[in-house]
């Protein structure tokens, strides 16, 4: 398919919202819209908070995807009783990892 290009942004989203920014180098930054400006955008880069002034029509820029998170995240509060037993699982492979010792 198409793959990312297609999907980027060709406008800015709404300030405040987290995208993240394909470098040349192949790496993908998150950055949050501190300035949207339609084609045009500051953003300050999360890891680093150096902001930069992107171009959706020359950038590869995509929507973070925080809702897909959120809702995994708001699923796993609703059942804590699969949290514990997940968790109960985990520390059984760390007692057999101490076991070796």
């Amino acid at each position: 398919g198409g793959g990312v290009a297609e999907s980027s942004l060709d406008a800015s989203p709404p300030e405040g919202t987290i995208v993240d920014v394909l470098f040349e180098d192949g790496i993908w930054r998150s950055a949050r819209i501190i300035f949207a400006a339609g084609r045009y955008a500051e953003a300050r880069y999360l890891a680093t908070q150096e902001v930069d002034t992107l171009d959706f029509e020359t950038d590869v820029v995509v929507l973070a995807e925080p809702p897909r998170s959120m809702s995994a995240l708001l699923e796993r509060s609703a059942d804590e009783g699969t949290e514990d037993e997940e968790e109960h699982c985990e520390d059984e492979e760390d007692e057999d990892e101490e076991d070796e010792d």
